[in-house]
């Protein structure tokens, strides 16, 4: 997996409503997110609207708390338009 230093990466397991039908358990994701080096792990129900709005929260929050952004921002403003 490559990406650019500072990127955030959040692995998300959705439709956590289906119980049922799992085929990934809560500690295989945690496992593969922390293998990967992944910031989090985090399970979803966009059915149920369960965690998604704090899916986004915890990617702002990430992505402000190691300057990634403002750090882009900022070289991409004094690199100029590509």
């Amino acid at each position: 997996l490559y990406v650019k230093e500072n990127t955030v990466l959040i692995l998300v397991g959705n439709k956590a409503d289906l119980e049922s039908r799992r085929l990934v358990s809560t500690q295989q994701g945690e496992a593969l997110a922390k293998e990967l080096k992944f910031d989090a792990f985090i399970e979803t129900s966009a059915k149920e609207n369960d965690k998604v709005s704090y899916c986004f929260s915890k990617l702002v929050q990430q992505v402000v708390d190691n300057g990634s952004f403002l750090q882009n921002t900022l070289q991409n403003n004094l690199d100029g338009p590509k």
